[in-house]
């Protein structure tokens, strides 16, 4: 269904990654990147000699994103010139030549962040494996399940109403970091998810909900456990509704709104209940839950 979306609808090419995903995702060097987004540089190092501007960027031989910080020209006429040898480390700067600096801007994803205008974000026109044309985008998935028990073992123990097991909760929180390692094998730079352990708590129902928020990307059911949890903590985007935190609810299509007189109108569902449903038990106001 993604890919009709993104190839054929109109729309494909106004999406783009979110930096909420793709930063949690580049922090632990998710093995998962390569497969959710496409990178946002692909041009390689050449040896050539014409003068390369601050601004400019290339994917060194590490697989990460390097950026021209001070410009300067390179002697290259000679056919076995070199590569730099790059640094590894986001911010660590490589010298090639006498002026041209290059800075290592970390791995080739980044998202998109509505309330701050930037560059160089991944989008989805390259067709990353979730979104070619035979993937598979299963409703009910063994690691949804797992994070499911992990979420209920966890929950149960922080409220206190008995049955709850931070062990076992953990011990499925984990099941589902090894099958994303065996499902996707990571490729340098990116690497394997460690075990998590001796996390306990809200900490540990934390971890499960972030874990289940990027496993079960593209898939409606994240919405409801944000809803439901408030997690991971998310900061609406600029708008003229007034939204002070995401919304729990969506509108009513115009045909229901037309067809059924109990539909509320569209300013009544933004003043009641902070746009959440009334079942909700808070209002996702930047206390993390």
């Amino acid at each position: 269904m993604w890919t009709q979306f993104q190839t054929s609808s109109g729309f494909g090419t106004d999406l783009s990654a979110g930096n909420e995903l793709v930063d949690r995702m580049v922090s632990r060097k998710d093995p998962r990147l390569s497969s959710y987004f496409c990178k946002n540089v692909t041009a390689k190092w050449v040896a050539d000699s014409v003068t390369r501007q601050v601004g400019q960027r290339i994917l060194d031989s590490n697989g990460f994103a390097e950026e021209v910080t001070t410009s300067g020209r390179v002697d290259t006429t000679r056919a076995n010139k070199a590569q730099p040898t790059w640094k590894t480390a986001e911010g660590d700067t490589t010298r090639e030549g006498s002026t041209l600096v290059w800075t290592n801007r970390g791995l080739p994803y980044a998202g998109d962040n509505p309330n701050i205008a930037q560059s160089n974000v991944s989008r989805y026109s390259c067709l990353p494996p979730r979104f070619a044309a035979t993937a598979r985008v299963p409703y009910v998935t063994y690691a949804e399940n797992e994070l499911i028990l992990a979420e209920a073992n966890a929950t149960a123990k922080i409220n206190g109403g008995g049955g709850g097991n931070d062990a076992l909760a953990l011990t499925h929180l984990n099941n589902v970091r090894t099958w994303v390692n065996a499902t996707f094998p990571p490729a340098a730079p990116l690497v394997a998810l460690p075990p998590l352990a001796a996390i306990a708590g809200t900490p540990l129902r934390d971890s499960i909900m972030v874990e289940k928020y990027i496993v079960m990307f593209q898939n409606m059911e994240s919405y409801s456990d944000y809803r439901r949890e408030c997690i991971p903590n998310l900061t609406p985007a600029d708008n003229n509704r007034g939204f002070t935190n995401v919304p729990g609810r969506l509108y009513y299509p115009l045909q229901e709104r037309n067809t059924n007189p109990n539909i509320p109108d569209p300013s009544v569902q933004n003043s009641t209940n902070g746009f959440r449903n009334p079942v909700d038990p808070h209002g996702c106001k930047g206390d993390g839950r």
